[in-house]
């Protein structure tokens, strides 16, 4: 089946690998850029404990006002899209998989 012009949303997927099924948390991470610490934020979301389990969505909070006044003191900040809860900084790859793992 083809869709097109279709938009979907997904904020929780199975993904098949090898016999298993996996189950695959999307999260947007809110960062800018020149920012140290989503930098050290970054590396943690690069690490394969994580990263098999997430989809990571990047956005720079620059490109807009609302994300500005809403993260501009807080980041870097995860948002789970499944949950709507925040992991803000600091957090350690501890935190990042408790809040990865958390079933709501």
């Amino acid at each position: 089946m083809v869709l097109v012009g279709a938009y979907v949303s997904v904020k929780i997927f199975l993904f098949c690998s090898g016999n298993s099924w996996v189950l695959i948390l999307k999260v947007y991470f809110y960062t800018t850029l020149g920012c140290h610490l989503c930098e050290q934020a970054a590396e943690l979301l690069r690490d394969p404990g994580i990263r098999q389990y997430t989809q990571v969505e990047v956005h720079d909070i620059a490109d807009s006002d609302s994300l500005i006044k809403q993260y501009g003191e807080k980041i870097p900040v995860l948002l789970r899209l499944d949950t709507q809860e925040e992991l803000c900084w600091p957090f350690d790859k501890l935190l990042l998989k408790k809040f990865i793992e958390a079933v709501k």
